[in-house]
């Protein structure tokens, strides 16, 4: 059995090597609610756990795929090739998280369960294990493996969201700047894959500077274009400049540096703190 520190580096609640935190995706999580502008503290409860317990199972079937099939040695391909964790007892700990998913089939006790709802978590469901597990494997093919984390998070937002709250067209309009948002974050993963051999690339990395930089400007565009049905859609536009002006000073060297980065001006994540607060003040 591994011991608890190990456990920590499984599940990545800790980086090892360059792989970044599982539970960062839950940010998303975290905006559906406060964009929703409401509060039921059981049900927010029971479904960030179920949220915590998918991304804990995602991520660890990834890991274990990365190295079953490209032989990346990640900390789950350490552990086995040193011996002190077999194929078996894998097995176990992947299934470990799905206790923290379980009692949401339950979350109707406690608040009325919306469609948008049940078809954002098995959309989201599908695309995390499918995204990993052979034979459809989407993380090989170039542009559904690249497409496969926006969907994803926007799911995420939806599904959050929607649990306390029916979503109206101005939420709707809203995924599409957390969609281009993670196709830009996307980008940035692409270019510190260019320097893993191993590690499957999606585009080249002069493709990908230039991606970085078409995301930030159709960000800005849409912007522009979503305040004329919401004037609060504006505040994408001067964070979207503001990526784009950061990109002149990006060192790829040390991209997982900067992808680790919360403040960095680079990612420039401010801009979701302004829009959950205008949720939470219901004025959005």
């Amino acid at each position: 059995m591994l011991k608890f520190k190990e456990l920590i580096y499984l599940y990545r609640l800790a980086p090892w090597g360059n792989k970044l935190r599982s539970f960062r995706m839950l940010g998303y999580t975290m905006l559906g609610y406060l964009m929703s502008g409401s509060f039921n503290l059981s049900a927010i409860l029971i479904n960030t756990l179920a949220v915590f317990g998918v991304l804990l199972f995602g991520f660890l079937i990834n890991d274990f795929y990365d190295y079953k099939i490209q032989r990346e040695i990640n900390f789950i391909g350490f552990k086995i090739e040193e011996g002190s964790l077999k194929k078996r007892e894998f097995f176990l700990y992947l299934l470990i998280p799905l206790f923290l998913v379980f009692p949401i089939f339950f979350i109707g006790r406690f608040i009325s369960v919306s469609k948008i709802f049940l078809i954002s978590i098995f959309a989201g469901l599908f695309l995390i294990i499918f995204y990993s597990v052979p034979p459809l494997r989407l993380k090989e093919r170039k542009i559904a493996g690249f497409l496969v984390s926006p969907f994803a998070v926007s799911f995420l937002f939806l599904e959050s969201f929607s649990l306390l709250k029916q979503p109206e067209l101005e939420i709707y309009l809203f995924v599409i700047i957390i969609f281009l948002f993670q196709c830009y974050l996307e980008t940035l993963h692409s270019i510190k894959d260019f320097h893993d051999p191993k590690e499957i690339t999606k585009m080249t990395l002069k493709d990908s500077l230039r991606f970085l930089k078409i995301f930030s400007l159709i960000s800005f565009s849409a912007s522009l274009f979503l305040s004329f049905i919401n004037r609060f859609f504006i505040i994408t536009a001067p964070f979207s400049l503001l990526r784009l002006k950061a990109l002149e000073n990006l060192d790829i060297g040390a991209i997982q540096k900067t992808r680790t980065n919360l403040f960095s001006p680079v990612l420039s994540l401010y801009e979701f703190g302004f829009y959950g607060i205008l949720g939470i003040l219901n004025i959005f």
